[in-house]
């Protein structure tokens, strides 16, 4: 397979392993971004449900990338004496494949709650747990930042969808309409419930 994602650097001290390793690694890459990409074209033509399963395709692939440097860490280890440090898989596999392979992480877990967001019944907890483990490789999107301050405010989490639409607005250069329309629907809940909190607290004292 053709893969035109870049050379690998064979440092290992078996060249068969790395050379496999590599080729696997390439491959997955290779197939995950194309998975990707079909999903974006099932978003675009508003099939969600393929959408959603090229991306979880596609996400298989990738976290077979992460667990590859990790079975090649075992096995170097028992043909080795000595320490065999994570470090190495960088060394063997093109950090521009390992850098291409988070994006598509990223980018997958971005669509997912995308997809979500649409669907007739959205799963807001799915959402918030997919732009989640976005945020952890790309803490600055303003738009994953937005998503999970949707998911958030339809779950109740008032005070965490205002934490997350500041979050948003921080990380863009201009005012957003959209997230300083849900920030004003947060504040507005999160006073109906002090009113209300008030008011309970009133009867309990008798006045």
């Amino acid at each position: 397979m053709n893969t035109n994602l870049g050379l690998i650097n064979s440092v290992s001290p078996d060249a068969s392993v790395s050379s496999n390793l590599s080729k696997r690694t390439e491959d997955k890459v290779w197939l995950a971004n194309s998975l990707k990409l079909e999903g974006n074209k099932f978003f675009k033509q508003e099939n969600l449900k393929e959408a959603i399963r090229h991306y979880h395709r596609a996400l298989l692939y990738i976290k077979g990338v992460e667990s590859d440097g990790s079975n090649m860490l075992k096995n170097l280890s028992a043909a080795f004496t000595e320490t065999i440090k994570v470090k190495e898989f960088e060394e063997i596999i093109d950090p521009r494949i390992l850098e291409q392979n988070k994006q598509l992480k990223i980018d997958c877990y971005n669509n997912l709650s995308a997809c979500l967001l649409k669907t007739e019944q959205p799963d807001f907890e799915k959402i918030v747990f997919y732009c989640d483990e976005a945020i952890k490789l790309s803490p600055c999107n303003p738009k994953t930042h937005f998503r999970m301050a949707q998911a958030l405010f339809k779950l109740g989490d008032y005070n965490g969808a205002l934490e997350s639409c500041h979050k948003s607005l921080e990380n863009q250069p201009h005012q957003d309409f959209k997230v300083n329309s849900l920030k004003t629907s947060c504040l507005a809940q999160l006073s109906k419930q002090t009113s209300q909190e008030k008011v309970l607290y009133g009867k309990m004292l008798g006045l």
